[in-house]
């Protein structure tokens, strides 16, 4: 093997080098600019230009490969002691940035310190001034203040002001004669206001008393709160605020983002007796856990029976008690019933000339079934009394101006004793006149009926060619409850209906992101049984001999495999389902809805087309 060029080469030029220098080849940097791509190459990718992954390659392109690899290796290591000096210098920096930052929070701080002792000196030489500026001011006080006790002066009798000693009187001074003359006029002065008020001293100011509660504590408007009160959630903000004390509070408490109410029970207590299993638990959360299937979508698309439970079965010819009779045949001896001789409940029965106190408790007679109905809608009317219906008519036995009429104010007081029954509604004054009552002849109760049902018919309330059915007993108490209920219940059906539409939007939208991760999961499977195989026997060779020039630790003969058409197959399968319809799906990630699903304005949609197909439904008569 030649020798490197860089040493030689180095010498010819006789470069005079450092022992601390890191050395670098000039050979190497030649080569690593001429080597062009082949830095950025692969060892797979050297391995298939200069020969086959299959069989050893022949003797001149081993050679190239040799000087490809020695290339590789110069490149490797001159990248290496680039990033290695890169990293001393990164280091080398890190280190003076550190230390410069160091120095200048140091800095900073003992100016800041600085600073303060400077305000504090000046805050204390400025109270030291203050204060003697203070004393000073209160000993010329106390020096112009005359003394407590002794006479000051020779007051005069008359009671004028006392004469000032004369000059010659004064002791000789030392001090020049501006002073003396200051002095004498301070001493003048201060004698004159001594004998104008009093020889005692100033009198000390007084303190007034601090009145927290006012001159009426009785009065005082108190804004201490002794109790706080309560608030709701319809109360103004400022209202709440000023009733928690705060400027501001939050409006939520984020239960909504956790995942239920936080245990507030105690369980200190020792292990209790009836403990769940794990496979009861595991048996009761499988419902609400397990993937959604077809049959769950067919349960949400089942409606049930949409015309037999609003049909209203007509009832039997006979009754109940005969059926019954019939059935046990007389298995225990009773007498059968015989309910052929009561009287129809559907024809009428008797007449009125028939009518006694007997008769009237018993059903023999009846009128028809059409005028039993129309009688039946009848109801009474609260008339008033004759003296109150005077009353609102302005007609109660007084005149214009409100005075009692002379020939009624003897009759007030009986009439108010003896009070006359009301007349019927369908009283007529002219029946009291001769001739105003005719015969007519009686009608049965059929020629009742069938005149009654002329006259509705004639008015539209009944149609010409529909006979009135008595027999099914459509309009009886059990029918009216009947009707009601068939009504609740194709109402709650019809909310049920919508409820379930809507879920099963949401259920095929759940299934969709299910078979998503579902066909996700196989495809990682598959690329994960790939990865296996293809490194299955990676590093297994069985010819480790060491030839000249090669590394150690390489096995010779063992090359990596490469990859095959059906794992490339598999990635981009991968890759198109999770680029292409995962976002579709939302990458088949489930979250708990923030809101109700249940929108008004999707049910209303929902609910009229329940009820449209509801009504299709009945009038096809098919469930």
């Amino acid at each position: 093997m030649p020798p490197t060029g860089g040493k030689s080469k180095g010498n010819k030029r006789g470069d005079a080098r450092s022992r601390n220098t890191t050395p670098i080849s000039s050979t190497s940097n030649d080569q690593a600019s001429n080597m062009g791509d082949t830095s950025s190459m692969s060892y797979e990718q050297l391995l298939k230009e200069h020969g086959s992954l299959t069989s050893p390659p022949p003797v001149g392109s081993m050679k190239k490969m040799l000087e490809s690899l020695k290339a590789f290796g110069d490149v490797a290591r001159l990248r290496s002691e680039t990033c290695d000096k890169g990293m001393r210098e990164y280091s080398k920096k890190r280190k003076e940035l550190s230390e410069t930052l160091r120095q200048r929070d140091f800095a900073a701080k003992q100016a800041e310190e600085d600073r303060k002792q400077k305000e504090q000196k000046k805050n204390k030489l400025r109270k030291e001034q203050e204060q003697e500026s203070k004393q000073e001011k209160e000993q010329e006080e106390a020096a112009a203040r005359p003394l407590a006790v002794g006479a000051h002066a020779l007051a005069p009798q008359d009671g004028s002001a006392p004469e000032a000693p004369a000059p010659d009187t004064q002791p000789p001074t030392t001090e020049p004669a501006k002073d003396e003359q200051t002095a004498k006029d301070r001493r003048i002065s201060t004698i004159s206001e001594a004998s104008e008020t009093s020889h005692q001293p100033r009198p000390e100011p007084s303190i007034p008393a601090f009145q927290t509660f006012g001159s009426d504590p009785s009065t005082f408007d108190d804004p201490t709160i002794y109790h706080i009160r309560d608030w709701t959630a319809h109360d103004d903000e400022e209202d709440k605020k000023e009733i928690l004390g705060v400027a501001e509070y939050p409006h939520s408490d984020l239960h909504e983002l956790t995942c239920g109410t936080p245990p507030d029970k105690d369980l200190v207590n020792a292990k209790p007796t009836n403990q769940v299993t794990a496979n009861q638990f595991a048996t009761y959360l499988e419902p609400y856990t397990k993937p959604l299937t077809e049959e769950d979508l067919a349960f949400l698309m089942e409606r049930g029976d949409r015309v037999t439970p609003f049909v209203i079965p007509r009832r039997g010819p006979k009754h109940y008690k005969e059926i019954w009779a019939e059935e046990d045949n007389g298995l225990f001896g009773d007498p059968v019933p015989d309910v052929s001789e009561q009287p129809s409940m559907i024809e009428a029965n008797g007449s009125l000339e028939q009518m006694t106190d007997e008769m009237a408790e018993t059903s023999n007679i009846s009128l028809g079934p059409m005028m039993s109905r129309l009688l039946s809608t009848l109801r009474p009317i609260h008339r008033p009394e004759n003296a109150e219906s005077a009353q609102a008519n302005g007609t109660d036995g007084t005149d214009a101006d409100g005075d009692v009429k002379m020939e009624e104010a003897g009759t007030s007081a009986n009439s108010a004793s003896v009070k006359e029954p009301p007349k019927p509604a369908t009283y007529f004054p002219e029946s009291s006149l001769p001739g105003f009552k005719q015969e007519f002849p009686k009608l049965s109760g059929e020629e009742l009926d069938e005149r009654l049902k002329a006259q509705l018919r004639y008015i539209g309330f009944l149609d010409e060619n529909t006979e009135p059915d008595y027999e099914a007993h459509l309009d009886d108490e059990v029918a009216a409850r009947l009707r009601y209920l068939q009504e609740e219940l194709q109402r709650v059906s019809i909310i049920n209906g919508a409820r379930k539409a809507r879920v099963r939007e949401v259920v095929e939208y759940a299934v969709a992101q299910q078979e998503w991760m579902t066909i996700s999961d196989d495809l990682d499977s598959q690329l994960n049984q790939a990865y296996l195989k293809r490194y299955r026997n990676t590093g297994k060779g069985k010819n480790k001999v060491k030839r000249p020039g090669q590394p150690a630790g390489v096995a010779t003969g063992v090359s990596k495999p490469s990859l095959g058409e059906s794992t490339r197959a598999i990635m981009q399968r991968r890759h198109d389902w999770r680029e292409m319809i995962g976002p579709v799906v939302e990458y088949g990630k489930t979250s708990v809805p923030e809101s109700t699903i249940f929108e008004p304005e999707i049910m209303e949609k929902l609910m009229q087309e329940e009820r449209v197909k509801y009504a299709q439904a009945q009038e096809s008569g098919v469930q």
